[in-house]
């Protein structure tokens, strides 16, 4: 089975997101489910632990995290 775009995009598109819609219940999902806290302020030093953390999460994680993002 072939994915529609890379992980790399997955998680680029995912970041882009977030900068984008710093208030959004999704953003605020998306911080729960790889950091762990749902009310981080989304800034520099969040957006770096964040994309450490798509980084190093599964696939599984990461494609579920993009099509919430979409």
């Amino acid at each position: 089975m072939m994915l529609m775009s890379t992980r790399d995009d997955q998680i680029e598109e995912i970041m882009r997101f977030v900068a984008k819609h710093k208030e959004s219940q999704a953003t605020r999902a998306v911080f729960g489910r790889i950091l762990g806290r749902y009310d981080m302020e989304v800034g520099g030093e969040s957006l770096r632990e964040l994309r450490d953390g798509l980084d190093k999460a599964s696939d599984e994680e990461v494609e579920s995290l993009y099509y919430m993002v979409r």
